[in-house]
């Protein structure tokens, strides 16, 4: 199937290094987020009447306003890029957009020693690559087969590693629930600690839980969708892109210990996609 040779064409490994690059920035700037809404608070706890504290604490609000918008703007442009990849080796498009070549060309300039491992590796490779991106695709198979086991592929990567990651906000929850059972502190404390000292963490954990629902639930869509009869490609297409462009949702960290091992789960089932 032609899609094995145009997912490793030069501009389909540019287009995929540009695109996790720029996931990787927006998760570089959400885990900055996640340690600082963490350690000021905390700081707080300890120095109570601290005032340049509290004028850090009010920059901080104004900054993560800025942060939020890279964030938004690096998933944009990665969701696109993927999606120009997909719509390219799935044989819907003959060729990518003008713009987003020309903006994986001056990233490839800014960053040629990590363009340079990302598009001679493969995902199981050290440093991981985008190389041989879709895996479970054979030779012998039809387009329409081919691009079905892909986006199973894409769904199968996706529910492994946000279940990873909702296990971990799941464990943090009962963690913190079990100390403040066991604080002593008055419910008005705990309230006033969650929604006021603590509530930009409160709510970055809150707004990463809806995210990540909000994933599964177009995952679980799309699985059942796969598996009717009658398939509309392009609209599954469209839901996977709209899942994509879901900001915090694929955590870096999780990635780069799970990628190696969800690899080898795909190769075991290979032959029944």
């Amino acid at each position: 199937m032609e899609l094995l040779d145009k997912q490793n064409e030069r501009k389909s490994l540019w287009i995929q290094t540009t695109a996790r690059l720029l996931y990787n920035k927006a998760d570089n700037i959400d885990m900055v987020q996640w340690i600082i809404v963490l350690a000021l608070p905390v700081l707080k706890m300890f120095f109570v009447q601290n005032i340049l504290l509290n004028y850090i604490m009010m920059i901080w609000f104004l900054v993560s306003f800025v942060l939020d918008y890279f964030i938004d703007k690096y998933t944009d442009i990665a969701t696109e890029l993927r999606k120009s990849f997909d719509y390219y080796v799935y044989g819907w498009n003959n060729d990518f957009q003008e713009k987003l070549v020309d903006i994986s060309k001056i990233y490839q300039v800014r960053n040629k020693k990590y363009f340079e491992h990302q598009t001679v590796n493969s995902g199981t490779d050290k440093p991981k690559g985008v190389k041989n991106w879709y895996t479970t695709v054979k030779k012998e198979m039809s387009q329409e087969e081919a691009v079905k086991s892909a986006m199973k592929e894409n769904i199968y990567f996706d529910k492994r590693i946000n279940n990873v990651a909702f296990l971990c906000i799941l464990i943090f929850v009962s963690l913190l629930l079990l100390v403040l059972s066991t604080s002593g502190f008055t419910l008005y404390e705990v309230f006033f600690g969650l929604f006021i000292t603590f509530a930009s963490f409160t709510k970055k954990l809150y707004s990463t839980f809806v995210n990540l629902k909000k994933v599964s639930s177009i995952n679980s869509n799309i699985e059942n969708l796969l598996r009717a009869n009658d398939i509309d490609l392009t609209y599954l297409q469209s839901e996977i892109d709209k899942k994509r462009s879901i900001p915090r949702t694929s955590n870096q960290l999780v990635y780069f210990f799970k990628t190696k091992k969800i690899h080898e789960e795909v190769s075991e089932f290979r032959s029944d996609v």
